[in-house]
């Protein structure tokens, strides 16, 4: 795709995606071809996922957007770089990044959650279908069960 710099994550399906990137470029994949999806940041994204609650994106200076079909708005916004997105162990979106940061999306607000990982930056989020992993630099790996009744 010409003049839209580094893409960073892609979320979806063939017949739907989403990629994110630099300067805050979100562009909408599907199997006739791509569009950009305007969006109020400029900032680099670095990860997108497909949640129950909607698609959202992180990336620097603390960023969370929110993609609602042609729509891309700023949910979040100051501290460290973001660089995952993932459903966390209570079925809340969560987002985690540089020094440790995790925000947890309750109630319409992003709150930190306490989670030690001595310092270090997570880079990514997995959730299986019965834990919920984060793991980073120097080789730092957290894993919870998940809340789920079972």
């Amino acid at each position: 795709i010409a003049d839209t710099g580094d893409l960073w994550a892609v979320a979806g399906a063939p017949t739907g995606a989403i990629a994110v990137g630099d300067g805050g470029v979100v562009i909408r994949l599907n199997q006739a071809g791509f569009s950009r999806v305007a969006c109020d940041t400029e900032v680099t994204l670095r990860d997108v996922a497909r949640l129950p609650g909607g698609t959202y994106a992180v990336g620097d200076e603390g960023t969370v957007v929110v993609i609602d079909g042609d729509a891309c708005s700023v949910v979040h916004h100051g501290g460290p770089t973001l660089h995952a997105v993932g459903l966390g162990p209570e079925g809340h979106p969560i987002v985690a990044g540089d020094d440790g940061v995790v925000l947890e999306l309750v109630d319409g607000a992003w709150t930190r959650v306490g989670v030690n990982v001595l310092g270090a930056s997570i880079r990514t989020i997995w959730r299986s279908d019965r834990n919920v992993y984060l793991a980073g630099t120097g080789g730092v790996i957290v894993r919870h069960i998940l809340v789920d009744g079972s």
